[in-house]
Formats: structure tokens, C-alpha cells, sequence
């Protein structure tokens, strides 16, 4: 489901592609650690969290889109439910003619990917599968629940305009709470971010403080020297990647 929101173009080997280029990076990453500090243990330690940054990747890239989501899906219910009633209750015209309004391109592709998917669908399960691609896209309970709502109109020939509008008045009460939950959690994403220029700051400092020793050899030419800078390099990378994830938070009821 990950490769499948996160890829423009689909094919039938990506996750098994996917799969051998994490698992080689792991490899890779632990044979050499095994090679610089011969110890198996922070080997295997350093070659699983490095393996796992690929995955995290990925999810960064969702969570782009989750977040543009969250910050137009108040808008893109109110304009479904305009055009599902000017439509006449026609689901997928209403949100053909939704997709139309969105101004992020990268929510666009995920409409124009659930229109196209509802277009092709040539049974039920299909169905549920397309509409599952895109409630798992945006992430969110109230995703979910407009899911729930376009499968029964589209799939049944239900009327839903009331629960659309429902769904938007419940959408309108969370953005303030949404706010709030922004700004308790700066701090931690400050701090997140920080670490990257006390890193670089710390190297620069040691440089500067060597005085007449040879620093690339301080830094470099010792095993433990070498593993505190890979370990201190590595919680860099994961701090950023826990900020990136806190600064954009979902908007969820």
C-alpha cells in the first residue's frame, strides 16, 4: 500500500525490487561496520537502521501528501458535496469535477488516481480496493468515512448528501484543535532540526581545538572515534526525520 500511494507509474515487481534494494543496503552497511569495527553485534545494530531508511523515505513522502491532504480536505468535502448535489447524486462526476478545483498537484494525482481506479473497477472488490488506496493515502479516520460514503453511493446509488454534510460541519470543528496540536509540538521539531548544526558545529570545534595533532586521524583513524561519529551521524539523520514527521501533524477527528 505504501509503494502504491507513493509511485506515479505501478508495476507487479516494486515491492519485491523495493525489498532487494533495502535488503542489500542492509547488507552492505553491516558487512562494512562489521569490516571497520569488527563487532557483530553493532554490525547488525547499524546495518538494520540504515536498512530502514528507504522505508522511512517513503513515509516521508506520504506524509508530504497526508499533510497537503489534512490542509485542503476540509475544502475538497466542501466541493464534493456542492458538486454530489449539483450532480444530481452522481458520485463520480461530482468528484471528476472535484479533482478540477484542487490546487496542490500531488492531491490532484490522488483523486485523478481514485477517479481512474473507480473508472476501471471492473467488480466490488476492485472497488474496495481503489477506494482503500486513497482512504489509506490521506491516513485518517474522516478518510475512512468519506470511503465508506463514496462506496455507497457509487457501488449502491445511495443518496449521501447528508452524511457529506455531516463529515464537513465534524471537519470545520477540528481545524482550531488542529492549530493547537501545531503549535504544543514546535519545540520537539526545533530541537529535531537542531541537531544537525551542533553536529557540524561539534566537528568544526574539534577541528579548531586539535591544535597541532593531525584531526583526520583523532576522527578517522581509531575505531571508536569512527563509531561515535557514525552513531552521533545516524541519530542526526533519525532527529530529522521525527521532526519532518511532527511538523506535519494529521488533521483527524
Amino acid at each position: 500500500m505504501l509503494i502504491k500511494t507513493t509511485r506515479d507509474e505501478r508495476n507487479e515487481y516494486d515491492v519485491i525490487v523495493f525489498l532487494t534494494i533495502t535488503g542489500m543496503l542492509a547488507v552492505i552497511s553491516c558487512i562494512f561496520m562489521l569490516f571497520v569495527f569488527g563487532d557483530v553485534l553493532v554490525s547488525v545494530v547499524f546495518g538494520v537502521l540504515i536498512g530502514f531508511i528507504p522505508y522511512l523515505t517513503l513515509r516521508l513522502r506520504l506524509n508530504k501528501i497526508r499533510y497537503l491532504m489534512s490542509l485542503e480536505f476540509l475544502s475538497i468535502v466542501q466541493n464534493l458535496t456542492q458538486n454530489y448535489n449539483a450532480m444530481h447524486y452522481d458520485m463520480y462526476h461530482a468528484l471528476t469535477e472535484t479533482q478540477k478545483d484542487v490546487k496542490s498537484a500531488d492531491l490532484r494525482k490522488v483523486l485523478i488516481k481514485l477517479v481512474s481506479d473507480l473508472q476501471v473497477s471492473r467488480n466490488e472488490n476492485e472497488l474496495r480496493e481503489s477506494i482503500q488506496v486513497f482512504t489509506y493515502t490521506v491516513g485518517t479516520n474522516v478518510s475512512k468515512r468519506l470511503g465508506s460514503v463514496i462506496l455507497k453511493a457509487y457501488l449502491y446509488n445511495e443518496k449521501v448528501l447528508n452524511a457529506l454534510m455531516v463529515l464537513t460541519k465534524q471537519l470545520e470543528e477540528t481545524e482550531e484543535m488542529l492549530e493547537e496540536e501545531k503549535s504544543s509540538t514546535l519545540d520537539f521539531v526545533y530541537n529535531g532540526y537542531l541537531t544537525a548544526p551542533v553536529f557540524i558545529g561539534s566537528l568544526i570545534l574539534g577541528y579548531f581545538s586539535s591544535g597541532a595533532q593531525d584531526w583526520f586521524d583523532l576522527q578517522f583513524g581509531h575505531a571508536w572515534t569512527i563509531f561515535l561519529f557514525c552513531l552521533s551521524l545516524l541519530g542526526v539523520v533519525f532527529s530529522i526525520i521525527i521532526s519532518i514527521f511532527l511538523k506535519r501533524p494529521k488533521n483527524d477527528l
